[in-house]
């Protein structure tokens, strides 16, 4: 989920991955991290690698950095919760909106399917993506 709130100035990302699919990509040490419900700053730093060379947001030819600003390991799940915020962000109508999500693309290829719900108010309520190569963008003017 990537959100807009015009009144904060700031897009949160919300990234929800099996962590058994991801663990691997990042690092073998990740997979002991998360079965621990603790990941370090060295995890981390990983993971952020990972979303500036895989996840891309670019508004009016700016990319967007990744900084983590909390996670969250559902064990009976298997899930890992990401959420990313950037902050001082004003949109404005003609504004130019590029996403390129090529998560996990390079460990299962073709059978890879990343969904995206975009809320950008008032320019878009919900619009949903589904990326389905690697190669494959998002592009929306405001």
């Amino acid at each position: 989920m990537i959100k807009y709130d015009a009144k904060t100035k700031s897009i949160r990302v919300e990234c929800k991955v099996f962590f058994d699919d991801f663990a691997p990509v990042i690092s073998a040490s990740l997979i002991k991290s998360i079965n621990q419900s603790n990941l370090t700053k060295d995890d981390l730093r990983r993971i952020e690698n990972y979303f500036i060379e895989k996840y891309k947001i670019t508004i009016n030819g700016k990319t967007l950095p990744w900084e983590i600003k909390s996670y969250d390991i559902a064990k009976r799940e298997t899930i890992l919760t990401l959420v990313f915020t950037h902050s001082n962000i004003t949109l404005n109508k003609g504004d130019q909106i590029h996403i390129e999500n090529a998560l996990l693309f390079e460990v299962f290829g073709d059978i890879q399917s990343n969904w995206m719900t975009l809320r950008f108010p008032p320019f878009l309520k919900n619009e949903y993506f589904e990326c389905t190569t690697f190669n494959q963008k998002y592009s929306h003017t405001l």
